[in-house]
């Protein structure tokens, strides 16, 4: 009897303890963002028009950075967005506040500003984004709380 305390004793004592191992840790959050025209419709409709939005940055030297594909992907959606981009989590981890051009065709139509914030509980440590402006308007996240939909006038 004594040997089966020790162990549900331990045991617990493992769970208690176990977000504080790697094994406990949450994946970094996704976000995606769609873009839409002014009439709420999918701005991108195929895959060779999806190539043409493009997210980029200026350094403090003022060389400009196209961001890769790996942190801004379209990807083929199955809602009335068509396409959507996932964000990757280098481009709002960075700073607490990201600063980007959005272009379309190398025109640059607005800025998108993302602020971030990092949650310290124990399973995560993760910057989250907190606020997404486009062209100085807050962006609203959509009620799955990863999509952020913009409106483009180019």
């Amino acid at each position: 009897m004594k040997f089966i305390k020790i162990i549900l004793f331990s045991l617990s004592i493992i769970f208690t303890l176990s977000c504080e191992r790697k094994a406990c840790q949450n994946p970094p959050p996704s976000y995606n963002i769609a873009f839409v025209d002014s009439q709420g419709q999918a701005f991108v409709n195929d895959s060779l028009q999806a190539t043409t939005i493009r997210l980029s940055s200026t350094s403090s030297a003022g060389v400009r950075t196209i961001v890769s594909s790996t942190d801004f992907k379209p990807v083929v959606s199955n809602d009335r967005y068509k396409f959507v981009y996932t964000v990757g989590y280098n481009l709002f981890a960075q700073n607490e506040q990201n600063q980007y051009r959005v272009e379309v065709n190398s025109k640059v139509i607005g800025n998108l500003v993302v602020k971030s914030q990092r949650d310290n509980s124990s399973c995560d440590g993760w910057m989250h984004v907190t606020e997404v402006r486009f062209s100085d308007k807050v962006v609203s996240q959509s009620a799955d709380n990863i999509m952020y939909v913009i409106t483009l006038n180019p």
